[in-house]
């Protein structure tokens, strides 16, 4: 049971993680736009 719930919560982590990227991700190309700091880096 142990490796069981270890699992589930390696996947919720592991969703959780991939939301927020997909998040910060539509974030940034929205905000790009307006003020492209991230690309302006030389």
């Amino acid at each position: 049971m142990e490796l069981f719930i270890s699992a589930v919560l390696g996947l919720t982590a592991i969703a959780l993680g991939i939301a927020l990227i997909f998040y910060a991700f539509r974030g940034r190309q929205s905000q790009a736009r307006r003020s492209p700091k991230f690309r302006g880096r030389p």
